[in-house]
């Protein structure tokens, strides 16, 4: 009897036990549940975000770049970024260590600091050297294929004012004008002119990328992968959700002597100046410019020709 009575006891102990277990279970469960179905504010990517993009330009860009939604906590991946003060921080100073898709939620692993800090501009200028900075367009600026270390030539176009009548019979330059008598004025005539002006000028620096300095790597960041990048421009998005790749940069940066510093500055201020590319084994060449007169070919007469019999 004594037996019996104890068996039974155990048994109710046992389902006891088990009942409680099975009770934190369904609590616990229910918790993770709930807690599953709680919202967290998110941050999404509007468009693609290239690897490279700087996180301060998608900060300035604000809802064209990215948007905030609400999203299940138990659905976000690990590091999402859940407020507007922890996304200034981590965008801030940083690029994207990959490719971030549209919509997809921003996560603090996506974005990493330059691992590599850009040398002082000074310290790959030679000596009695300097640097000066000029912005031609993209068509001047040989459409973006001008690189740091690359040599340019430099060609400008301006109006001159000629002094007719110190130019020989028999030149043909331009339009012919009656020979000024003494005691009378100069015949003037603006001639427009091209020539160059300077050959294989060194180019430090193109857009914000610049010549690393002698034993120095350009700044770089690790992707996922462990692949270098160098750091790139986010895309433009419309208001109309468009995405537009960003113009080639065409703000050079040479490096010049104290002369020909001032003779760029006189140029591109008087007139309009063109950069060419030229080949690797280049040969400066003299030439004499272009006017009308020998647009066609030297010794032409383009007035005679047009109006001529």
């Amino acid at each position: 009897m004594g037996k019996r009575i104890l068996v039974v006891a155990i048994a109710v102990l046992l389902a006891a036990a088990s009942a409680f277990v099975l009770m934190q279970y369904m609590n616990n469960l229910e918790d993770e549940i709930r807690k599953g179905e709680e919202m967290q504010v998110v941050f999404r990517a509007v468009q693609h975000i290239p690897e490279g993009a700087r996180g301060s330009e998608i900060l300035t860009q604000g809802e064209l770049a990215f948007v905030q939604s609400e999203e299940q906590v138990g659905d976000l991946p690990g590091g999402a970024i859940t407020t507007e003060e922890a996304l200034r921080t981590v965008l801030s100073g940083r690029v994207a260590i990959g490719p971030i898709p549209a919509n997809g939620i921003f996560v603090d692993s996506m974005w990493a600091v330059p691992s590599v800090a850009v040398a002082p501009l000074t310290n790959v200028i030679d000596p009695n050297m300097e640097a000066i900075t000029v912005a031609p367009d993209l068509v001047s600026g040989v459409n973006g294929f001008v690189q740091p270390d690359d040599l340019v030539n430099i060609i400008v176009t301006l109006s001159l004012p000629i002094d007719m009548t110190a130019i020989p019979e028999g030149t043909g330059f331009g339009v012919p004008t009656e020979q000024a008598t003494e005691g009378e004025a100069a015949a003037s005539e603006e001639v427009t002119y091209t020539r160059r002006i300077l050959a294989q000028v060194p180019v430090l620096a193109v857009g914000t990328i610049m010549k690393p300095e002698e034993g120095v790597d350009p700044p770089v960041v690790q992707n996922a992968a462990g692949e270098a990048v160098i750091g790139g421009t986010a895309a433009t998005v419309t208001e109309t959700g468009e995405e537009v790749e960003p113009e080639v940069s065409t703000v050079f940066t040479l490096m010049v002597n104290a002369e020909d510093a001032e003779r760029l500055v006189f140029a591109q201020s008087e007139g309009v100046i063109y950069f060419t590319l030229p080949a690797k084994e280049y040969e400066v060449v003299e030439t004499r410019g272009v006017a009308l007169v020998n647009l066609f070919g030297r010794g032409a007469n383009v007035v005679d020709d047009i109006f001529g019999d």
